[in-house]
């Protein structure tokens, strides 16, 4: 008779939990459908309404709605700015062990967004969230070790998080790993190891990885040199708008160097470099219009793409802007092509929004522009 309660007990206990558990599983969908129709609700302008769903669904204390609410009051978006309510709400969704609370947390302190940057909260915050294999806190917190951002520099911290991050698919971080093997950094230089990370990182399709793997195969680190396969994770990065892979792009059809030699291509790529504000692409840029390599010859032009790269302090460039001026000056050449290629240069640096600093002219060229 004992037995048969007993075993009746334990049936009636079982069958609560797995209630219990059911309930749970339903509030959550709901909660996750929730939040699905409030971001629908918001995409399709209807901003109010769906902060309302959101703030219900935070009263009745889910831990995602928190996070997305306190983020909104922190960032002042669509709500009233108030720091307090949005630590507030992050701080309950972070003690219910939601990850991305505890990032956003790191993030606000990090960023200085209550008025001081505070490191070691960021740090605190990170670690919670690494902790729990939250891929962007275990980049961060890497970064913040490999640079000592306000707490003391620790390498092998770094690569440490950093090979986490990579073993838990974080293609940056695998990147990172790559980097630090050619460097040195926290670890013995090891190009072939550094290859190996490498190659993850672009199966990951990392860009910046396809850059440094492009100049391991030009130089021939880790590998023998191929400049086709420089070529290749070159072009690949230069075709998703990479300002110095679309310079190394066009040096490399100027001169043949893992592809066919082809001028057209090469003033193509050149000209996309230096409107990207690539100082050296600026220079050869200069030189092709001189020279007519892949365009019509045009020495306007040519003087103002030179007279920008001059700004930018490339030596070629400073050494003929210094020849043409004094050829001016020798009566060798007509000035027109000097103050029409500045006028250009000028142009240039306006239509682009190049940062470079333009010299004042002289009281003599002040003089000379009066006749």
């Amino acid at each position: 008779m004992n037995k048969t309660v007993f075993y009746f007990s334990f049936y009636k206990v079982t069958l609560i939990s797995l209630l219990f558990l059911f309930s749970q599983q339903s509030f959550a969908q709901s909660a996750q459908d929730t939040i699905e129709h409030a971001k629908t609700l918001y995409d399709t302008g209807q901003v109010k309404e769906a902060f309302q769903l959101i703030e219900q669904l935070a009263d009745s204390g889910d831990a995602t709605a928190q996070s997305l609410l306190g983020i909104a009051y922190i960032e002042g978006n669509e709500v009233e700015q108030n720091f307090d309510e949005g630590i507030r709400l992050l701080q309950l969704a972070a003690d219910q062990g939601l990850a991305d609370a505890m990032y956003n947390l790191a993030q606000v302190y990090r960023m200085g967004l209550l008025g001081t940057v505070d490191y070691p909260k960021a740090v605190e915050w990170y670690t919670r969230a690494a902790e729990l294999n939250d891929i962007k806190s275990i980049y961060n917190l890497a970064l913040i070790y490999r640079d000592g951002r306000g707490i003391q520099k620790n390498t092998a911290k770094a690569i440490e998080l950093f090979k986490k991050g990579a073993e838990l698919g974080d293609g940056n971080a695998m990147h990172n790993v790559g980097m630090m093997y050619v460097t040195g950094t926290g670890v013995e230089q090891d190009f072939s190891e550094a290859i190996v990370w490498l190659n993850q990182a672009v199966a990951a399709g990392v860009m910046n990885a396809y850059w440094d793997l492009g100049k391991m195969y030009l130089k021939g680190y880790g590998v023998e040199k191929d400049m086709q396969q420089a070529f290749v994770h070159f072009k690949h990065v230069a075709d998703n708008g990479f300002a110095p892979a679309q310079s190394q792009v066009g040096l490399m059809y100027y001169n043949g160097t893992g592809i066919n030699k082809n001028d057209k291509e090469a003033f193509k790529w050149m000209s996309l470099a230096a409107e990207n504000g690539i100082a050296e692409a600026q220079f050869n840029l200069g030189k092709f219009y001189l020279e007519g390599t892949g365009t019509l010859k045009a020495d306007t032009l040519g003087y103002g793409w030179m007279y920008i790269a001059s700004l930018n302090e490339v030596e070629p460039a400073v050494d003929y802007i210094k020849r043409i001026d004094q050829a001016v000056d020798d009566g060798e050449v007509n000035n027109d092509i000097v103050s029409q290629g500045k006028q250009t240069a000028q142009d240039l640096i306006e239509k682009h929004n190049f940062k470079v600093k333009v010299p004042e002219p002289s009281l003599f060229d002040k003089f000379k522009q009066l006749f």
